[in-house]
């Protein structure tokens, strides 16, 4: 049964203070407890925000030793992250204030849940997650974090939303090289004008249009015209 983004952070909310006290209380191993409850749990440096626990379930789908995550857990929280997250984690990280026991940051993360070494080899497959933490010790937070799928309705809407806003950063110092003629040219084109109609339609010698043409290509670093109707649509040119 599906559940709102509301009634996810509630749960959230209410499962990491679940797991904080029975921690602290030591009534049940972490790994055992965490197997009773759904997502994925993390602990993390709040000052660093490196990862030094990782739930059992997730250490097994991605085929990662338990170990590893205590000893070189900063590389692996880079590993599961798609690195603009990573960048954005690190900075609204520095401004929370898990002085306050209360205090729950929630965020939303691109996770790769493939093998570890599939993931080295740099082969990502991203799922957008919902993800809430709060303070767990004094150097600790404690995490847990869920596909955005559990959400129901809205996930794709929000999914969407999410993967442009992704697409928009990482493409917007290419978009931006292009001038404003190249950019009306390549208005024309996703409109599936013609280098000829093209000149005609800005007074342009074919030969100019096709200069602007490779250029645009060349700029954007793309290699098909499905690329350049992806760019022109996520930049409004459409």
């Amino acid at each position: 049964m599906y559940a709102t983004e509301k009634e996810l952070l509630q749960n959230q909310r209410h499962q990491l203070f679940r797991l904080q006290k029975f921690l602290r209380d030591k009534r049940i191993d972490i790994d055992d407890f965490c197997d009773l409850l759904p997502g994925v749990f993390h602990l993390n440096r709040i000052n660093s925000v490196e990862m030094v626990y990782l739930d059992k379930t997730t250490r097994e789908k991605v085929e990662i030793k338990k170990n590893r995550v205590e000893s070189d857990g900063m590389q692996v929280l880079k590993n599961l992250l798609e690195p603009s997250c990573m960048e954005y984690l690190v900075g609204v990280n520095k401004h929370a204030d898990f002085s306050d026991p209360s205090y729950i940051l929630s965020t939303f993360q691109h996770l790769s849940f493939n093998p570890i070494k599939v993931i080295e080899q740099k082969k990502h497959t991203y799922t957008w997650c919902f993800s809430s933490k709060k303070r767990f010790s004094d150097d600790l937070t404690i995490s847990i974090t869920q596909p955005l799928d559990e959400l129901g309705s809205v996930y794709r809407q929000l999914e969407k939303v999410l993967e442009e806003n992704v697409y928009l950063k990482k493409n917007f110092k290419k978009f931006s090289a292009l001038t404003r003629r190249e950019k009306e040219i390549m208005r024309l084109i996703s409109q599936g004008r013609t280098s000829a109609q093209i000149a005609e339609q800005l007074f342009l010698s074919p030969h100019t249009v096709i200069t602007h043409r490779k250029n645009i290509w060349q700029k954007l670093e793309i290699r098909s015209y499905a690329e350049l109707l992806k760019f022109s649509e996520h930049f409004d040119l459409l």
